[in-house]
């Protein structure tokens, strides 16, 4: 059994405050990856209120994603990313706990259609697909 006093990261900083860091890292490395979180989080509810014909908050997706996490701690407690992410997740839904539904207005601004898809050619047995148009 481990002595929690004594675990310290390389840094010599103590576990959970490296873990904190982590997770404000993780945030950051999010919003490069996939925009700012509040978007991103409208985005998702938008899809969400689609998908389950009812209205669904950021707060709410926020916390569909804490369950996963903890979900995933279950299964694999000793898997460090897990308690980043759950961390992460836990201060975005935070900042999203005033935030209500989105409308059908905003939703449509925020999921336009492709109005035009880019011609994909996949190669079999290495041979290039023909377009057939």
């Amino acid at each position: 059994m481990n002595d929690f006093n004594s675990i310290t990261s390389p840094k010599g900083q103590p576990a959970h405050l490296e873990i904190l860091d982590e997770a404000t890292r993780s945030i950051t490395d999010h919003n490069i990856d996939y925009g700012e979180p509040a978007k991103n989080y409208e985005r998702a509810s938008a899809l969400a209120s689609m998908i389950l014909n009812k209205p669904i908050t950021p707060y709410e997706i926020a916390m569909i994603k804490l369950a996963v996490k903890l979900s995933r701690i279950a299964e694999t407690p000793d898997l460090r990313k897990s308690y980043v992410e759950m961390i992460a997740c836990a201060a975005l839904a935070g900042d999203f706990i005033n935030a209500g539904p989105i409308t059908t207005k905003r939703m449509a601004t925020m999921l336009k259609p492709v109005t035009k898809m880019p011609i994909v050619s996949r190669a079999w047995d290495g041979q290039e697909a023909q377009d057939q148009a």
